[in-house]
């Protein structure tokens, strides 16, 4: 199945090659109780062909159940380029988390709103939409098979390049284990990145640490 996506997205219109890429992410959340206040941090560093991105991304938000939870927060996007030109880029952020469980599947949905202050006047104001499967074929197996796709849509245009509508598209296909420290998951697998425009398809190889830190 997963040739076939690739292909058919090799086909589209205005598509004619590709990058590779190494997607590295740390996503941490802290609290006291299963309910109540809670912390957040993702930690990313992407390799590009001639550059490395980095997101700093901490928050704060509330979990109100297992089905429900809020965030917001700051984060602060650096790139660094291997010629030694530095590019930096910030930005407020506001989301939603709804979670869903039935027997060895979990399901996710998340809404996230972001304003990017860049190098102009302007604020750029984009909405992410996220959803994401986990299904474990065989409790005996300690691994799961994990989808989730992310679109991405501006809702204006801003004086440091930003567009308004369609910016991108993530697909992710891989397979997830928690280990044996308790709160802590590995996820690994293939993203492919579809970019708005003549941009090239990404391929990329993605590393995903996940850590809950409850006493």
């Amino acid at each position: 199945m997963l040739r076939w996506i690739v292909l058919a997205a090799l086909a589209l219109p205005g598509v004619a090659h590709a990058d590779n890429q190494t997607f590295t992410a740390a996503f941490i959340q802290a609290r006291s109780q299963p309910t109540g206040l809670t912390g957040w941090l993702d930690l990313h560093a992407r390799r590009r062909a001639d550059s490395t991105l980095g997101i700093i991304r901490p928050g704060i938000g509330w979990t109100f159940s297992p089905a429900l939870a809020l965030h917001a927060g700051y984060a602060y996007i650096p790139t660094l380029t291997d010629a030694g030109g530095n590019r930096r880029e910030q930005r407020a952020w506001q989301q939603f988390v709804l979670g869903h469980a039935a027997g060895p599947a979990k399901y996710q949905l998340r809404g996230r709103l972001e304003q990017r202050f860049g190098s102009g006047d302007d604020v750029a104001h984009r909405v992410r939409v996220f959803a994401r499967g986990q299904w474990q074929p065989r409790s005996s197996v300690p691994l799961q098979l994990v989808v989730w796709d992310e679109a991405f849509f501006g809702i204006n245009d801003a004086d440091w390049g930003p567009l308004a509508g369609y910016d991108q598209n993530r697909l992710f296909m891989g397979l997830g284990t928690d280990t044996k420290l308790d709160g802590v998951r590995v996820e690994a697998g293939y993203q492919l990145v579809h970019l708005r425009g003549n941009a090239p398809l990404v391929h990329v190889l993605a590393v995903n640490l996940f850590v809950l830190l409850m006493p």
